[in-house]
C-alpha cells in the first residue's frame, strides 16, 4: 500500500467497493497505524489519544467490526487482522472489542501493538491492558 495520505485515500476508496465480510474493510486501519507509526518515528504526534480520537478513525473501526468481523466466517479470520481491529476499537474509544479479543484468544502479534507505542518494549503490556479492559465489559454483563 502506498505510504502517506495517498495510501490512506486508497484504503478508504477500496472499502467503498469491498463486500460485507471482506478483510479489505480493514485497510484504513492498517493505513492509520502506519501513519501514526511514522509520526511517532519523527516525533510529530502529541499523543495516541489525540491521534485516534477522530470521527473518521472511529467510522473505519466500526466498519471493520460491522462490515468485516460480524460477517466473515470465523475460520477465515486472520490473526493480524483481528489485532488491527482490536487495537482500532480500543484506541478510538469505539469499544465493542470484547468479541474480537475472544476471537484472538491467547495469541499475540507484535503488530500493530509495537508500532503504536512510544516504547516498543511495552507492546505486550499494552495488548494485555486493552484486552483486559475489553473483556471486563463482558464480565460486567454476565
Amino acid at each position: 500500500m502506498p505510504a502517506g495520505r495517498g495510501g490512506l485515500d486508497f484504503a478508504q476508496w477500496v472499502t467503498t467497493f469491498a463486500p460485507e465480510g471482506s478483510p479489505l474493510k480493514l485497510l484504513p486501519l492498517y493505513a492509520y497505524v502506519e501513519t501514526y507509526r511514522l509520526q511517532l518515528e519523527h516525533r510529530q504526534t502529541a499523543s495516541v489519544i489525540a491521534y485516534w480520537s477522530t470521527a473518521d478513525k472511529a467510522h473505519y473501526a466500526r466498519q471493520g467490526l460491522y462490515g468485516w468481523f460480524a460477517h466473515a466466517a470465523t475460520r477465515s479470520y486472520s490473526l493480524l487482522d483481528l489485532h488491527y481491529l482490536a487495537y482500532a476499537l480500543t484506541a478510538t474509544g469505539v469499544g465493542h472489542a470484547a468479541e474480537v479479543f475472544e476471537a484472538i484468544g491467547p495469541y499475540m502479534t507484535t503488530a500493530p501493538w509495537a508500532l503504536v507505542t512510544p516504547n516498543p518494549q511495552w507492546w505486550q503490556s499494552d495488548f494485555r491492558s486493552a484486552r483486559s479492559r475489553a473483556l471486563s465489559v463482558i464480565g460486567g454483563r454476565r
